[in-house]
Protein backbone atom coordinates (compact mmCIF):
# COMPACT_ATOMS: atom_id res chain seq x y z
CA UNK A 1 0.00 0.00 0.00
CA UNK A 2 2.51 2.20 0.62
CA UNK A 3 4.47 1.74 -2.83
CA UNK A 4 1.23 2.90 -4.37
CA UNK A 5 0.94 5.73 -2.79
CA UNK A 6 4.73 6.67 -2.88
CA UNK A 7 4.33 5.73 -7.03
CA UNK A 8 1.48 8.14 -7.15
CA UNK A 9 2.79 10.89 -4.82
CA UNK A 10 6.04 10.64 -7.49
CA UNK A 11 4.22 10.51 -10.94
CA UNK A 12 1.65 13.83 -9.52
CA UNK A 13 5.16 15.93 -8.40
CA UNK A 14 6.50 14.75 -11.88
CA UNK A 15 3.41 15.89 -14.12
CA UNK A 16 3.08 19.59 -11.81
CA UNK A 17 6.85 20.02 -12.89
CA UNK A 18 6.27 19.59 -16.45
CA UNK A 19 3.48 22.03 -16.52
CA UNK A 20 5.51 24.69 -14.45
CA UNK A 21 8.15 24.39 -17.17
CA UNK A 22 5.58 24.68 -20.18
CA UNK A 23 4.04 27.42 -18.32
CA UNK A 24 7.75 29.38 -18.60
CA UNK A 25 8.81 29.19 -22.18
CA UNK A 26 7.99 30.83 -25.15
CA UNK A 27 5.00 29.02 -27.04
CA UNK A 28 2.65 29.16 -29.84
CA UNK A 29 -0.85 29.12 -29.29
CA UNK A 30 -4.34 29.75 -31.65
CA UNK A 31 -6.44 32.42 -30.99
CA UNK A 32 -9.50 32.68 -33.49
CA UNK A 33 -10.23 35.74 -35.47
CA UNK A 34 -13.13 37.52 -36.38
CA UNK A 35 -13.98 34.94 -39.17
CA UNK A 36 -13.78 32.13 -35.98
CA UNK A 37 -10.77 31.02 -37.73
CA UNK A 38 -7.46 29.76 -35.76
CA UNK A 39 -4.59 31.58 -36.65
CA UNK A 40 -1.58 30.57 -35.15
CA UNK A 41 0.20 33.03 -33.07
CA UNK A 42 3.47 34.00 -31.52
CA UNK A 43 3.02 35.00 -27.69
CA UNK A 44 6.65 35.62 -25.77
CA UNK A 45 6.28 34.62 -21.58
CA UNK A 46 6.84 37.91 -19.51
CA UNK A 47 7.09 40.10 -22.64
CA UNK A 48 3.33 41.52 -23.18
CA UNK A 49 2.48 45.01 -22.23
CA UNK A 50 -0.70 45.09 -20.38
CA UNK A 51 -4.01 46.47 -21.64
CA UNK A 52 -4.04 48.96 -19.25
CA UNK A 53 -0.41 49.97 -21.22
CA UNK A 54 -1.84 49.53 -24.35
CA UNK A 55 -5.30 51.54 -23.56
CA UNK A 56 -2.81 55.14 -22.24
CA UNK A 57 -0.51 54.34 -25.34
CA UNK A 58 -3.61 54.80 -27.90
CA UNK A 59 -4.69 57.41 -25.97
CA UNK A 60 -1.57 59.65 -25.15
CA UNK A 61 -1.23 59.30 -29.16
CA UNK A 62 -4.94 60.73 -29.76
CA UNK A 63 -3.79 63.24 -27.58
CA UNK A 64 -7.35 62.57 -25.26
CA UNK A 65 -7.20 62.55 -21.24
CA UNK A 66 -9.04 59.27 -20.14
CA UNK A 67 -12.04 61.21 -18.21
CA UNK A 68 -12.83 62.81 -21.27
CA UNK A 69 -13.11 59.56 -23.59
CA UNK A 70 -15.32 56.41 -23.26
CA UNK A 71 -13.74 53.20 -23.51
CA UNK A 72 -15.95 51.17 -25.51
CA UNK A 73 -13.82 48.08 -26.70
CA UNK A 74 -10.33 46.26 -25.51
CA UNK A 75 -10.04 43.09 -27.15
CA UNK A 76 -6.53 40.91 -27.74
CA UNK A 77 -6.67 39.96 -30.82
CA UNK A 78 -4.82 39.06 -33.90
CA UNK A 79 -3.61 41.79 -37.01
CA UNK A 80 -1.74 39.80 -39.75
CA UNK A 81 -0.60 37.24 -37.60
CA UNK A 82 0.60 39.50 -34.46
CA UNK A 83 -1.51 39.69 -31.46
CA UNK A 84 -2.46 43.22 -30.66
CA UNK A 85 -5.29 44.45 -28.43
CA UNK A 86 -8.17 46.34 -30.13
CA UNK A 87 -8.78 49.51 -28.94
CA UNK A 88 -12.39 51.46 -29.11
CA UNK A 89 -13.30 55.05 -27.75
CA UNK A 90 -15.18 57.64 -27.80
CA UNK A 91 -14.86 61.58 -27.55
CA UNK A 92 -17.52 63.91 -28.02
CA UNK A 93 -19.03 61.43 -30.56
CA UNK A 94 -15.98 60.42 -32.29
CA UNK A 95 -14.81 57.20 -32.79
CA UNK A 96 -11.11 56.17 -32.40
CA UNK A 97 -10.01 52.74 -33.14
CA UNK A 98 -6.16 51.41 -32.48
CA UNK A 99 -4.29 48.49 -32.89
CA UNK A 100 -1.83 48.17 -30.47
CA UNK A 101 1.05 45.52 -30.51
CA UNK A 102 1.08 43.55 -27.71
CA UNK A 103 4.37 42.58 -27.62
CA UNK A 104 6.25 46.08 -28.37
CA UNK A 105 3.34 48.74 -27.64
CA UNK A 106 3.74 50.01 -31.33
CA UNK A 107 0.34 51.37 -32.34
CA UNK A 108 -0.27 49.07 -35.67
CA UNK A 109 -3.65 50.70 -37.17
CA UNK A 110 -5.63 53.65 -36.40
CA UNK A 111 -8.93 54.31 -37.88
Amino acid sequence: MKKIFLKSIVIISLLLEITVYSANINYNDFILNQNNTAEKIRFSAGKNISSEKAKQIALSHARVAERDAKITKIQLGVENGVAVYEIEFYVNGKKFEYDVNSNSGEIVKVK
